[in-house]
């Protein structure tokens, strides 16, 4: 767990205790269907694989910069569950611990509570999945996990 505590303290947050205990019960993956989202968590290692010079956990920052052309204004991201917008730079700090079946990204965004927020490759655009990570933990079920 020492390194899931340097990204706390990188970012100044407290991950929650039920994420921090989930990434722990598997090796390989594992999969949580919650509201009809198929979730793949990383575990601890992977959130720090090298992607494009960033580790996985920080690689939001990466991808908001390279679909700014697909906003309407470069400091903006567009929502696809509501009408509306969120500065870009609060996307940017988000930190990724999964990713969709259909391959858009998951993460906490450390500005609304560390609620779980989905991030579209394909448009840009971003969508609340839940208020926290224990609401996918009480609602969801475990599909599959090595």
């Amino acid at each position: 767990m020492s390194q899931l505590s340097n990204i706390e303290n990188k970012l100044e947050i407290v991950l929650p205790s039920s994420y921090k205990n989930t990434i722990n019960k598997f090796q390989l993956f594992m999969e949580i269907e919650f509201n009809n989202y198929q979730i793949n968590l990383f575990n601890e290692k992977s959130l720090f694989d090298d992607l494009n010079g960033f580790p996985q956990w920080s690689y939001l920052e990466y991808l908001v910069e390279i679909n700014k052309e697909k906003q309407l204004m470069p400091n903006v991201v567009e929502r696809h569950d509501l009408s509306g917008y969120i500065d870009s730079e609060r996307v940017k700090r988000g930190l990724m611990f999964g990713s969709l079946a259909d391959g858009a990204c998951v993460y906490f965004d450390l500005e609304d509570g560390l609620s779980i927020w989905e991030y579209w490759l394909d448009d840009g655009s971003i969508g609340k999945i839940a208020d926290n990570f224990d609401e996918i933990l009480s609602q969801g079920d475990v599909i599959d996990f090595e």
